[in-house]
């Protein structure tokens, strides 16, 4: 005899166990003008695969418009969309929507040139828009990632030469 589950202790009613979309990599991502986009959106604690995923950005489904340069691919418990070619207009927030999950939801800021381009923020950003001026993110990471290696070399250098 399995023991039974109070509605207090309920796995549904404490959100263990409930189905959440998860996107990989960081929850907003800088890009270039005319580089490839690709978002990739896992499900996870889903009993069986979800029986649609949508895509949202900005709010408005992408899954069937005839935008040629988006892509959008489902096998089992993934979903991948995929901008060939980003424009200043693929900037906002992207929403992987899966049915009965938890969705999940990644901000994209299109760089041209040096400039990030003006953008329109998604529902759990708190400033409210605009541009951005920050460096890409993974600029600041690699320029951090080269100094440490660096700094150790110079040291070391210094300290064998005064030997």
């Amino acid at each position: 005899m399995e023991p039974e589950l109070d509605k207090e202790t309920s796995p549904s009613d404490s959100g263990l166990f409930e189905a959440e979309a998860v996107v990989s990599g960081p929850s907003e991502v800088h890009i270039e003008e005319g580089s490839k986009l690709a978002l990739e959106c896992h499900i996870l604690r889903a009993a069986s695969p979800p029986v649609y995923i949508f895509w949202y950005h900005n709010s408005t489904m992408v899954n069937y418009g005839r935008q040629k340069s988006l892509e959008i691919n489902h096998r089992n418990y993934t979903s991948s969309l995929v901008v060939t070619e980003v424009r200043p207009s693929d900037a906002g927030t992207y929403t992987c929507d899966p049915h009965l999950a938890t969705p999940a939801n990644v901000t994209v800021h299109v760089v041209t040139g040096k400039t990030p381009a003006a953008m329109q923020h998604g529902r759990n950003q708190v400033d409210g828009g605009g541009v951005s001026c920050r460096p890409p993110s993974f600029v600041v990471v690699l320029t951090a990632f080269l100094v440490s290696l660096v700094v150790p070399l110079l040291s070391y250098s210094r300290h064998q030469h005064h030997l």
